[in-house]
Parts: structure tokens; sequence; C-alpha cells
């Protein structure tokens, strides 16, 4: 009985030792620059436009884009924008984090940090031209906070841009971009972040966890709006990696287990649509086939892979990203 306890312990050790190790944490260099964003952010959200850009699944679909676009890319505003600015969207974005509080969507209570490679001067001249050619007239202010020079719009006052170095551009109020600027941020990593980053399967590539805090009545109206049953969500987690296909997984916290069970039922039937659109092709319809939607007590769970075939499948339909400039979609 011993001999029996101690294997079936020992597996159990193995069991979760494995899983843990299949799981993607998230980089020590982006978790510092979490503890940078506002803590009482309620939804924080990660892409390492980099990483994903340089998969198989993006390449092939940027270069669709392209192809399809040639005369758009090929625009002489576009050029005159990459050669004026020196900055190549493709080239020169690397990595994207954002922090937002709850409340009114203005984009004012979104605090943004943004990698790449970035040529101040040239960016701004290049936008002070455009604007002197098209308003006559600087429409921003210029502070210095903490030797930095930092963009305040005349519109959203608060809301400034600031170029921290030739890699790092910040976005957000005037608060904020104080703080981190002076180096007076707290180190608190924010409530939002803390409770998804224990459920993260993939923290390198794409990852994004969101709190709903119900006193907070015009943002829990308006989402009530768009979404069905989103009055029994209390926070979402959802991460993705990005390889020949795309791997995902999600989890929903609900407010009881009834409601998960109603939440489960709604996301299976979207995914039911979806199978719908691509119902003539066997390798699509087992890859959607594939995806796990549950529940577990409050929480509804999913977890799936869209495989190369599923990708290949929908090119050879044209549909989606392959389809007329996305205007087929599943």
């Amino acid at each position: 009985m011993k001999k029996s306890l101690f294997l079936f312990g020992l597996l159990l050790l193995v069991s979760v030792a494995c899983d843990q190790a299949s799981r993607e944490a998230v980089p020590k260099n982006v978790r510092e620059e979490v503890a940078l964003l506002p803590d009482e952010s309620a939804m924080v959200l990660f892409g390492d436009v980099r990483k994903i850009s340089k998969s198989t699944l993006a390449a092939d679909i940027i270069a669709r884009f392209e192809n399809e676009l040639h005369e758009e890319m090929s625009d002489s505003e576009f050029v005159k924008f990459k050669e004026g600015t020196g900055f190549d969207p493709k080239r020169d974005l690397h990595t994207v984090l954002v922090g937002a509080k709850e409340g009114q969507h203005n984009g004012e209570n979104a605090a943004v940090i943004v990698h790449g490679q970035f040529d101040e001067q040239r960016i701004v001249a290049y936008i002070k031209e455009q604007i002197a050619q098209h308003e006559h007239e600087t429409r921003w202010q210029e502070e210095t906070i903490s030797g930095h020079q930092v963009y305040f719009g005349s519109r959203r006052e608060n809301f400034g841009v600031c170029f921290a170095s030739a890699n790092t551009i910040y976005l957000g109020r005037r608060d904020w971009l104080t703080e981190v600027l002076e180096g007076k941020a707290s180190p608190a990593l924010p409530q939002a972040f803390l409770a998804a980053e224990k459920s993260l399967r993939y923290g390198e590539q794409f990852w994004l966890g969101f709190a709903v805090d119900p006193a907070s009545q015009d943002f829990a109206r308006e989402l009530r709006e768009k979404f069905p049953k989103f009055e029994a969500v209390k926070d979402v987690v959802f991460s993705a990696r990005a390889g020949e296909g795309v791997e995902f997984e999600g989890r929903v916290q609900c407010d009881n287990e009834e409601n998960s069970k109603l939440m489960v039922d709604l996301l299976k039937g979207g995914l039911a649509a979806a199978k719908l659109q691509v119902s003539n092709d066997r390798n699509a319809v087992d890859a959607l086939n594939s995806i796990k939607i549950d529940h577990k007590g409050n929480q509804v769970l999913l977890e799936g892979e869209l495989t190369k075939k599923y990708f290949d499948s929908l090119r050879e339909q044209k549909l989606l990203f392959w389809g007329d400039l996305g205007r087929k979609h599943i």
C-alpha cells in the first residue's frame, strides 16, 4: 500500500513538473516592465511583434497582404513616411505592452510601452512638417520631464508621448509618464497581471489578462451591450504562440458554475458557426473539432491548436487572410 502511494505521488509530481515545463514564462525583462504600468490596470496585454512576424504563419500572411496591397504599400505617402521618419513598422517594431484602467474609453486610461528602433528627431520633424502642410500650426505642446522631451496633444492635454530612448517609447497620462521618467513608479505588479500570470501557457509571444471591476458601472454596462452574458465574467486570461499554425489557451472566470456552463454553450455555438464555413474541408473541420471548450466549476477553459493544414485549407478556399482582403470571415 505504501509503495503504491509512493508511486502515485511520484507520478503526480512528474506530471505537474512536465506541465510546468511546457509553459512559457513571461520573460524577466517584460515582467519588470509590467511593474511600470499603473497598479490599477484592469487589462494588461503583451505582444512580441518581432517574434510573431517571424513565424511561418505570420510571414505567409504578411507576404499575402503585401502582394494584394502592392499598390497601397508602394503609395507615395507610405514611401514618404518611411523615408522621412526612417521607421518601417515591419522591420522596426519589436514589442508592445499595454496597461489600461477601467473607465471612459478615449485612450487616456491606457499606458503603453513600445520597443523598437526609433529616430526621434526624424519622426518628430516629419510629423511637424505634415501638420504644417495641412493645419498650418503645430497642434501639440512640448515639455521637458526629467530630461526627456514629452509631446502632449492639444485635444488630450494630459496624454503624452515620450521617446525615452532610441529603443523605447512611452505613451500615457501625464502623471504616469512623470512617475516613470522620474523613476518613481510603484514596483508593485498590477493585480490583473498577477492573477493572469499563473494561468498563462504562452508567455513569450502574445498574452492578455483582463479583470472586470463590478464597481465600474459604465465599463460593465458597455461590455454587457456588446457581449451577451458578460455580466457573469470576473476575469479573462488568454495566450497564444504562432509557428506554422497557432497554439492557444484561455480561461474565463465566471461568478458561478451555472454561468460558466452558459458561457461554454455560447463559445461552442460560435465554434459550430465557424465549422459551417469550412464544412466542405475535412482538415479544417478536424482542426476546429480539436478545440476543447469546457468548464471546471466557475471557470471556462479553452485550449486548441490551429495547425498548418487548417491554414492551408483556408488558403485554398480563399478564406480569412487569403480571401478578398479578409472580407470573408470565420
